[in-house]
């Protein structure tokens, strides 16, 4: 049986996913090199997934108020551009080498978050508005 937190908790993961896959790919293509940056892709869709199975499994957010809950959906997205940046990078070079330059990656995923935090703020919206959707039908 398929519980009302496990619906909410899959629509919101493959809305985010088609979302920001979609900006990814389609910046990437329109970009002066032409080609997505496939590595960024999927370390931001598996800190998609992660950050949003912890949030759904470990948080009561049926009981929370309606600002602290499209607080916690933007945060979820913050955290998700700052960690798949970091995952990507992971990815993309050399893990020793990574290590050596810690402070660069973890530069890398404020940027990354100053950079894209207009579209953090609406897919937040989005989440906020899909988790509202659920709570109010599982009221009735």
């Amino acid at each position: 049986m398929i519980t009302l937190k496990i619906k909410t908790m899959w629509t919101v993961i493959i809305s985010n996913l088609i979302v920001g896959n979609s900006v990814l790919y389609f910046g990437g293509t329109s970009s002066f090199e032409g080609v997505p940056n496939y590595p960024l892709m999927v370390g931001l869709s598996a800190a998609c997934v992660g950050i949003y199975f912890l949030f759904f499994r470990f948080s009561d957010y049926r009981n929370f108020s309606r600002l602290k809950l499209f607080l916690c959906s933007v945060l979820c997205c913050i955290c998700i551009v700052f960690f798949g940046n970091f995952l990507g990078l992971l990815i993309s070079q050399p893990l020793g080498e990574v290590l050596d330059s810690w402070p660069a990656a973890i530069f890398m995923g404020m940027l990354g978050n100053a950079i894209v935090f207009p579209l953090s703020l609406l897919i937040g919206i989005l989440n906020f508005g899909i988790i509202t959707y659920y709570k109010k039908s599982n009221k009735r």
